[in-house]
């Protein structure tokens, strides 16, 4: 194996998420230390590659280490593309689900929306007029404590899940069977449609079937 080399992607949570699998199953079979180099990720970090001593989060010491900045065409032509490990906290899932129920109870619908992006950039809700069970509590994510990888269990027994392109699509989309509805509602985030912005990439692999592995009912217009 070589000694060691700097690997930097996006910073948004979904990013840290969807490109964790070709970083571990690519490049951490090739090199002996791999320095992850998304600081406002280390968060995430600490649970996401617990599964792996070979990812390192702290600056790297070799001055010769090259450099790979991982871009969204890097992770979908892998062939580990969308397959999500790690070592899970079963006691914390099993805690967020409980919490979850003693708010709403056992049936219940998962929404995750927010007022703006990472970036600042206003979004669209999430039009509730796509719910299949329109009497059913709804939970939103957004801004809940816990740590993200923690909330599988709450994401694998709700009746219906509904997001925009994002973390818990992309959590959502890796640790699901397929016996949940899936609801992707892509026109949350408008500047997604913009032919110049790097994000329409997301869009273009969405229409070839590339994005994602699991069945998802898109929706493209509220």
């Amino acid at each position: 194996m070589k000694e060691a080399i700097t690997i930097s992607h996006a910073g948004g949570v979904g990013d840290g998420l969807m490109f964790s699998s070709v970083i571990k199953e690519k490049y951490c079979n090739e090199f002996e230390r791999v320095y992850l180099q998304v600081p406002r990720l280390n968060w995430l970090f600490k649970k996401l590659y617990n599964d792996t001593t070979n990812v390192k989060l702290e600056p790297c010491p070799y001055s010769n280490a090259p450099h790979k900045s991982i871009a969204f065409k890097d992770g979908v032509e892998h062939s580990s593309w969308r397959k999500l490990t790690w070592k899970r906290d079963l006691h914390e899932e099993s805690r967020l689900y409980r919490e979850i129920v003693s708010e709403y109870g056992e049936d219940y619908i998962i929404l995750h929306e927010r007022p703006k992006d990472n970036m600042n950039r206003k979004m669209i809700n999430i039009d509730r007029k796509y719910f299949e069970n329109q009497n059913l509590p709804v939970v939103n994510l957004d801004g809940r404590k816990g740590h993200i990888l923690d909330y599988v269990n709450v994401l694998q027994r709700a009746k219906e899940i509904h997001v925009y392109e994002g973390s818990f699509m992309n959590l959502a989309d890796s640790i699901t069977d397929g016996s949940v509805p899936l609801y992707g509602h892509l026109y949350c985030k408008p500047h997604y449609f913009d032919e110049k912005m790097v994000h329409h990439q997301i869009i273009e692999n969405i229409r070839q079937n590339k994005w994602h592995k699991n069945n998802w009912n898109y929706i493209w217009k509220k």
